[in-house]
């Protein structure tokens, strides 16, 4: 993981090392130890759905401010500064096809986050998922069909599903946050690989980029819009700030 070092090397003067230790559950067995043993280490780790839903929090903890990591990558200045690398399309194009994107994006929030947020609470599987192919109108396409979702809709038996669309809706209003935010990150940058393989045309006959080199491009991009410009820099910096508090009493 290259995101946290570079977000406390950023703001903060200590020298913090990290750890992974890999998936949820073992996560969530560090979780118990920090806070039955009032442990003196730091877990950084993905928000997820815990911006809507109560889930274990500790002052000791530091969550990403959006759903995962690509999500603060994932901005608007950097999926511009992508496209641009790889198209010879025009800038104004380029920023055109962005806002078709983000609409995009709405769309499926709109339609389907509170479901998922459901399905993520009762340990049902996601009706979002990782990947943004099962919703696209064709294989080379970025943009969703509508009859696709609305058929992952059918199956899913939601109480009060109304009310629970309206208060994420509030809710995100209060917290400020957009669709680039919420969405689960790997969908996020499925749909994002996408979108630049769509408009990589006219550059080359075919554009061959993997999920593990926009990954690579995006945090390259990162160094450069991650200034106090960027959406969610403030966020970091009172986090940061706070941990390495939190740090000085540790013996």
């Amino acid at each position: 993981e290259l995101f946290w070092p570079k977000i406390f090397n950023k703001f903060s003067s200590r020298d913090f090392s990290f750890e992974q230790v890999g998936g949820k559950p073992e996560l969530i067995k560090k979780m118990k130890i920090l806070k039955d043993n009032n442990s003196e280490f730091i877990i950084a780790t993905d928000s997820d759905y815990s911006l809507f839903i109560e889930e274990f929090d500790h002052e000791n903890i530091i969550k990403k401010f959006g759903h995962s990591i690509e999500n603060t990558l994932i901005q608007k200045e950097s999926i511009i500064e992508i496209v641009e690398n790889s198209s010879n399309k025009k800038n104004k194009d380029i920023i055109s096809q962005y806002q078709l994107f983000q609409n995009n994006i709405d769309q499926l929030v709109y339609e389907l986050l509170h479901i998922d947020i459901f399905c993520y609470e009762n340990d049902h599987k996601s009706v979002i998922g990782k990947s943004a192919e099962k919703f696209t109108k064709s294989k080379n396409s970025y943009f969703f069909c509508d009859k696709k979702i609305a058929i992952l809709k059918i199956g899913i038996n939601m109480p009060n599903e109304e009310a629970c669309k309206e208060k994420l809706n509030i809710d995100m209003c209060k917290l400020n946050l957009n669709s680039l935010d919420v969405i689960n990150g790997h969908f996020l940058k499925s749909s994002f690989l996408k979108f630049v393989i769509f408009n990589s045309e006219g550059f080359r006959e075919k554009y061959n980029l993997s999920s593990d080199s926009l990954l690579t491009n995006l945090l390259i991009s990162f160094r450069n819009i991650f200034t106090d410009t960027h959406p969610h820099y403030a966020y970091y910096e009172t986090e940061v700030l706070r941990i390495e508090s939190i740090s000085k009493s540790f013996n």
